[in-house]
């Protein structure tokens, strides 16, 4: 999906658009990826508000022009996106 879709596909899932335990606008958010996820392969995670919680959640990007997102259905799902981030970033 492009970009634009993934920024209104998520901003429609959000609760209050709260994504990193702050109100993002539509803009903001693809602003914020936009500088996140400059290359082909980067990939962001965030946390998003949810009506059953905040979960972490992974925005990939595979081309010039399609973005993905990946938000877990557990918790355990949640913890590997995370120790993915946490083993990336060591």
């Amino acid at each position: 999906m492009t970009k634009l879709e993934l920024v209104n596909q998520l901003t429609d899932l959000a609760i209050d658009n709260r994504f990193n335990a702050e109100k993002f606008s539509k803009k903001r958010l693809h602003t914020y990826i936009s500088k996140m996820c400059r290359n082909i392969g980067d990939s962001l995670v965030m946390n998003i508000s949810l009506p059953d919680g905040d979960w972490y959640f992974r925005i990939n990007r595979y081309s010039a022009t399609e973005y993905d997102y990946e938000i877990p259905e557990t918790r355990e799902q949640e913890t590997r996106i995370i120790n993915a981030l946490l083993r990336r970033g060591a």
